[in-house]
């Protein structure tokens, strides 16, 4: 992942029941008042039903 340039990509999970999770990962970069990236905001989405239906 480069610093700067936000993320979005699929993944597999595993819950602790042992269930297989998908989800969708999303990070972005935060910037200060000077452009300089000071943090990630990351989020998921769960999209198992729509990774099996897909199949």
């Amino acid at each position: 992942m480069i610093a700067d340039e936000p993320l979005n990509l699929g993944v597999q999970l595993r819950a602790t029941s042992g269930r297989e999770v998908w989800a969708a990962q999303f990070v972005s970069p935060v910037h200060d008042g000077q452009s300089r990236v000071i943090q990630h905001f990351a989020s998921f989405w769960d999209i198992t039903r729509r990774v099996r239906a897909e199949c």
